[in-house]
């Protein structure tokens, strides 16, 4: 420990702050406690069941008309990589990202090296005059990781990888966000289990698991601090 901050203090980047990611209560996080980093975030990878929540009823305006609705956009949209890319900021407010362009946003959490396989969205709200409404929740699908078989697409009942995240910001409490996240992760569930990444700071996601694994239809396959100088 000792070398490695020695290291850090040169580090030409100029960032010198040490991390690790340890399994809880573990000997690994009561030494790097000892050592003076402090636990900064909680993920936890959780398998959702096949069926673990109904079918959701989207909503309707009162003249009947859709309020929401659910559409797939390609992994190479804009408008999904916007999306993406604040709910990313936005939970790692504790872990602040440097800025970067919306290529390189793409490049790294949403094109084919990074694994992405697909993406739904759920849009909420009344369109803007010859548009659509703004995405409220969305859900993007990763291939199994395999360096020999990059393209390898998930097999027949093989829980997928998915990353489900929510606009912040957007109109409506924490609470509706809640319900727009719950509402699409119900249309994955339909037929086949998922596993989703959820950080503590996701706090609409974080109610929605919560519930599932109080109800016994979601059970959490890893967990893991990050502790922090």
């Amino acid at each position: 420990m000792t070398r490695l901050r020695a290291e850090a203090e040169q580090a030409p980047s100029g960032v010198s702050a040490l991390r690790t990611r340890v399994t809880p209560e573990s000997v690994g996080q009561q030494f790097a406690q000892a050592e003076g980093l402090r636990p900064a975030m909680r993920s936890r990878v959780v398998r959702v069941n096949a069926g673990a929540l109904p079918m959701p009823t989207l909503g309707q305006n009162a003249d009947g008309t859709p309020a929401q609705t659910v559409e797939d956009l390609a992994t190479g949209s804009v408008e999904l990589t916007r999306a993406v890319w604040e709910f990313y900021r936005a939970v790692h407010e504790w872990d602040p990202v440097g800025e970067i362009g919306i290529g390189a946003v793409n490049q790294q959490l949403l094109s084919d090296k990074a694994g992405a396989f697909g993406a739904v969205v759920l849009r909420d709200g009344t369109a803007a005059s010859g548009g659509k409404a703004p995405i409220s929740a969305f859900a993007v699908s990763y291939r199994p990781f395999d360096p020999h078989n990059p393209n390898q697409e998930p097999a027949e009942f093989e829980a997928a990888d998915v990353l489900l995240g929510y606009v912040p910001g957007a109109e409506g409490s924490e609470a509706e966000t809640g319900e727009a996240v719950e509402k699409l992760l119900a249309l994955l569930v339909n037929d086949y289990p998922v596993e989703l990444e959820v950080d503590d700071s996701m706090t609409p996601l974080v109610a929605v698991v919560d519930n599932l694994l109080e109800a016994g239809v979601a059970h959490v396959v890893t967990e893991t601090v990050t502790l922090v100088d």
